[in-house]
């Protein structure tokens, strides 16, 4: 037990900052109360050698004591203290570095590139959050899969008051009644699935579909200000995203879900 506690301290404190010999020399030195050199290497693991400069680097650092005597005896700064150092570092170093990557961003001649593919759940995320926030007046939502709604909802809420966010989900729209803030919320009729098959000659919002032996399946797409657009789908079980900048895409787009509002009906 002890063993596992002190690997998880360990992990921690290296994701925090710390390296390695220095996260062990001072989860040790938090479980023993105080400790010789000889005594952290026992219980820490780290190299005999290493442990009077691993010390030295984190009593520089403010996150141990150093006694007097003979051996010298060390004592670990109340981890508590040391936490809050270690995050305020850890942001700070994190604004510095944003700010340098933002200033490159800007420096950088940007390819034109209108279409991006994105993969992963994390990288789908954090370009959605972006495409939100990036918006300046409207947000179009069509959701083929009610489901992938309950990840947006909050996000969408927060937004609605200084932004028009209009919303259409395929089936169970008033589950979301109440949280999407100011937002319309729409629900698709038989109608206007009638009007998506005609144009499309199959469900594309239900419906898999397969093409060059691939099978496609639509999660949901979000116009921003009919300027940009994100798409999320599955192509043979992954998760996928397809980002379009592209002027006369994106006004299609956003004219194709303004037809499917106009044949949903609204949840009050």
């Amino acid at each position: 037990m002890m063993v596992t506690m002190l690997e998880e301290a360990v992990s921690g404190l290296s994701r925090l900052g710390l390296n390695e010999y220095e996260s062990r020399a001072y989860a040790a030195l938090v479980g023993l109360g105080e400790g010789t050199a000889r005594q952290i290497h026992e219980a820490s693991g780290v190299p005999r050698p290493r442990v009077y400069d691993i010390i030295e680097s984190l009593a520089s650092k403010g996150f141990v004591e150093v006694g007097r005597g003979t051996p010298l005896c060390y004592r670990a700064v109340e981890p508590l203290t040391v936490i809050s150092k270690l995050r305020k570092d850890f942001e700070d170093a994190s604004k510095d570095v944003m700010g340098n990557l933002d200033r490159l961003r800007v420096e950088a001649v940007r390819k034109v590139s209108p279409v991006w593919y994105i993969r992963g759940e994390w990288s789908i995320r954090s370009r959605l959050s972006e495409l939100v926030d990036r918006a300046s007046e409207e947000l179009q939502v069509l959701c083929a899969r009610p489901g992938s709604l309950k990840d947006l909802a909050a996000h969408l809420s927060a937004v609605s008051s200084v932004k028009s966010v209009t919303c259409i989900v395929t089936e169970g729209a008033s589950s979301f009644r109440g949280r999407l803030g100011k937002a319309r919320l729409f629900e698709t009729t038989q109608d206007c699935k009638t009007v998506m098959h005609g144009i499309f000659k199959s469900d594309l919002l239900t419906s898999r579909v397969d093409l060059g032996g691939a099978s496609y399946r639509m999660e949901y797409l979000i116009v921003a200000d009919g300027r940009e657009s994100m798409m999320v789908y599955e192509a043979n079980g992954e998760r996928t995203a397809v980002v379009i900048e592209l002027p006369f895409v994106t006004h299609l787009q956003q004219s194709l879900v303004q037809r499917i509002a106009e044949d949903s009906k609204e949840i009050p």
